[in-house]
C-alpha cells in the first residue's frame, strides 16, 4: 500500500488492510484472485483443467469459441479442433481470462 492508500496485489490470497483515522480504526477485507494460466498451446484433442488461484473455490466457466475449446463447469478445457479461443471465468463481480491456441 502507498501513501495515498492505494493497494497493490502481488500474489494471491487474503488480506486486512487496517486505516487509523483520528481515534478510528477502519478495516478493509481484500481478497486476490488470479487463473493459473493466461495462455495454453494445446493440440486437438488436448486436455487442461483451469483452476483459481486464491480464496475463491467458484467460477463460472464460459468458452468465446466452444468448436475450438470447449470448457466444463470445473475449468476442464478441451482442445477440438485448430483455432483461437478465449476462456472467461467470471467469479462474482471479477472477470479473469485465459487464451487458448489449438494446433
Amino acid at each position: 500500500m502507498n501513501f495515498n492508500g492505494r493497494v497493490f496485489a502481488y500474489q494471491t490470497g487474503k488480506a486486512i488492510i487496517i486505516a487509523k483515522v483520528g481515534n478510528r480504526k477502519l478495516k478493509c477485507r481484500v481478497k486476490v484472485i488470479d487463473l493459473n494460466k493466461d495462455h495454453l498451446n494445446l493440440r486437438v484433442g488436448d486436455k487442461y483443467r483451469l483452476w483459481i488461484k486464491g480464496p475463491a473455490f467458484f467460477g463460472k466457466y464460459k468458452s468465446s469459441n466452444p468448436e475450438v475449446a470447449d470448457v466444463t463447469i470445473f475449468g476442464k478445457v478441451k482442445a477440438k479442433r485448430a483455432g483461437k479461443a478465449i476462456i472467461t471465468v467470471k467469479v462474482k463481480n471479477k472477470t479473469l481470462k485465459c487464451s487458448i491456441t489449438v494446433r
